[in-house]
Parts: C-alpha cells; structure tokens; sequence
C-alpha cells in the first residue's frame, strides 16, 4: 500500500471514530491492521489504540461471542470466514480461499488455502436465527462457492447447505454467488428448490 493510501484509510478511520456514536465499538481487521508500516505511522498509532483490532481468522468468533452465540473450541478452529447482516439480507461464506488456479487472478498470490465452514456450525446459525424468530433473505458468498466441502469433507457438498437453508423458517429465499463446479446433485437441488431465485457465475473465473 502506497503512502497516499495509507493516508486515505487513515482519514476514513478518523472520520468513523469522530462521528460514532460513544458505545459503538470499531474493529479493525485484515492484513491493514497487522500491517507494520501503518503501526509505525504516527497519525495511525492514536486511532487503532481506538479501535478494537481482531485478526482475520478470529471475527466470526468474535462476532458470534459478541451475541452470545455459544461456541466451543473445535468450532473456534474453523470459524474463519465472516458473516454480516442488513435490514433484509443475511450473508454467510460457507468456503473461502482457491485453488489458485486462475492463471489472471492476482488473488493466487494473496488467497489462503481452501477452507470450508463445518456443516454443523451452518446448522447451529440457522438455529440460532429460528430461535430470534429473524426473518432475511440468504446470500451464499464464496469465490467459488461449489467447491464448500471439498476440503473437509473430500467432496461438493454446497447442494446440501443450499437444501439445509432452504428448510430453515428463518430464510425467506436463497442467492448463491459464485456457483462454478456444476455437479449433478447441485444442479437437481437447484431445479427443484422453490428458495433459490438467483445464481451469480463469474463467467472470468476458473481458467485453468
């Protein structure tokens, strides 16, 4: 990152803390806030001791313990991908990382290995939405969201989350983005279920 951006994340962090609200909390997270040369910044140093800085692999975690959504250790293990919520969407990253296949995709170079989100913990946060009786409509996120399963599991597996969410009172409609592998169980799963109105492909992605 150039100077001229650090200066600019720097203005956009003073201009959050300045304007919020005195109970609400700022966290700061990915490679940025890890970043020594914005540490060693003097501008930087006053607002992260500001902020409440959680490492990349640890938010989900945090944000679940922050709604008193019981976790134990095995679970903390591969709580690794975020999930965020709106007025009317609900988002969750079953998968992240690649294969680093995309001969193009910068992102090879910066992507962590492939890592899914145990199936479990995708039922206890349906559950825990059903039991705040929270109504959303569901996006699954992933750079490649067809290949959740494969490293856990030694296969595709995202037809069942997609069948999983579907079942679940809490979800009003399903978005899957970005579907790439189409399998048969995926493709029957997604005929014939009533939830799914939209499927993302990234037409650019998967140029082996």
């Amino acid at each position: 990152m150039t100077g001229q951006r650090y200066l600019e994340t720097i203005a956009i962090l003073n201009d959050i803390i300045s304007s919020k609200k005195e109970s609400t909390e700022v966290i700061l997270s990915g490679c940025l806030a890890n970043g020594v040369k914005f540490k060693h910044i003097s501008e930087a140093e006053e607002l992260l001791s500001k902020t409440i800085i959680v490492p990349s692999n640890k938010i989900i975690a945090y944000v679940l313990k922050k709604i008193h959504f019981e976790l134990d250790t095995e679970e903390e293990l591969f709580l690794k991908l975020p999930f965020r919520l709106n007025d009317n969407y609900f988002y969750i990253s079953p998968v992240s990382g690649c294969l680093n296949h995309c001969n193009f995709c910068k992102q090879q170079y910066m992507n962590f290995d492939l890592n899914s989100v145990p199936i479990e913990y995708i039922k206890k946060l349906l559950a825990w939405l059903e039991k705040e009786n929270l109504k959303f409509n569901l996006c699954l996120l992933s750079s490649n969201l067809s290949l959740y399963g494969v490293d856990l599991y030694h296969k595709q597996r995202i037809h069942e989350v997609i069948r999983l969410c579907s079942q679940s009172t809490s979800i009003l409609s399903i978005n899957c983005n970005a579907l790439i592998n189409f399998y048969p169980d995926l493709e029957d799963e997604i005929i014939n279920n009533k939830k799914v109105n939209r499927i993302f492909v990234s037409l650019e992605t998967g140029s082996y």
